[in-house]
């Protein structure tokens, strides 16, 4: 048990247990038995967690390649008047849009803690979508790809 403790707490969370069905002594069987779940909820986590990381990686990521290219073409002259005013808008929501997953990141660790705080808002859809499409508009390998929102009347909210 002293091995599979170390073998724990170096980060194997598969570790070397003796089968708990051949020991004799009931409490022992029972410590055995406890510390292969233990061990298995660990691994669980464990797997959440790099889940998580690579998650929010690929969201961060996201927004700042678009603000990059965005910016970068501003600055190249490759876009100029209203469309490079346009780009530089996206720029800003983009920006906006990372502070608010990082301040939900920090939401969440948060909760975590068990300081719970809700904040309800209501979005327009409509120009939700329009902000997602001029984004992924931006993106190469939607460059000739055209896309029409049609939202149903009343706008939703």
């Amino acid at each position: 048990m002293a091995l599979a403790a170390e073998q724990i707490s170096s980060g194997n969370y598969e570790p070397a247990l003796p089968d708990s069905t051949r020991v004799k002594e009931a409490e022992i069987s029972q410590l055995v038995s406890s510390f292969a779940d233990m061990a298995k909820r660990l691994g669980q986590l464990e797997r959440m967690r790099t889940d998580l990381l690579a998650g929010v990686s690929h969201e961060l990521r996201t927004p700042v390649t678009s603000i990059r290219g965005m910016i970068q073409a501003v600055k190249d002259g490759v876009v100029k008047g209203p469309d490079a005013d346009e780009f530089m808008q996206i720029s800003m929501d983009e920006a906006k849009r990372l502070q608010t997953m990082v301040n939900d990141l920090l939401d969440f660790s948060s909760m975590e803690a068990g300081a719970v705080y809700a904040e309800k808002q209501e979005i327009k859809l409509a120009s939700l979508l329009e902000q997602v499409v001029a984004q992924v508009g931006t993106l190469p390998a939607f460059a000739e790809t055209a896309i029409e929102i049609t939202l149903p009347q009343p706008e939703i909210v």
